[in-house]
């Protein structure tokens, strides 16, 4: 059995119909490129920290861990399970793919 992943659709549920609806997962993070040739740790947190020059280092180092997460850890067949805020409800699906950059959903997914 793989890994069972928590992933949250915003603060206040902003994206958890856009996750819904185009059966993706994603973050926040607009002022990042794909990271899709990211291979270390290090270069993530750098990348970031020039994205995000006034993030404090613990923020810093929250979100260079889940990011590292999409990009290298999740997994093809893992498991995400998605709180609804917006309905009280769980959603649950499945990883079927690669981590992929894309912006057709919105500029903050």
């Amino acid at each position: 059995m793989g890994t069972v992943w928590t992933v949250k659709g915003g603060r206040r549920g902003q994206r958890e119909e856009r996750f819904l609806e185009g059966g993706v997962i994603g973050g926040g993070w607009d002022e990042l490129p794909s990271l899709a040739d990211i291979s270390t740790k290090d270069e993530l947190g750098k990348l970031y920290e020039r994205a995000y020059p006034d993030a404090s280092l613990m923020t810093r180092a929250n979100y260079v861990g889940q990011l590292w997460s999409f990009i290298h850890r999740m997994q093809q067949g893992d498991l995400v399970v998605l709180p609804v805020k917006t309905t009280g409800t769980i959603a649950v699906g499945r990883i079927n793919g690669p981590y992929a950059f894309s912006t057709d959903l919105g500029q903050d997914l």
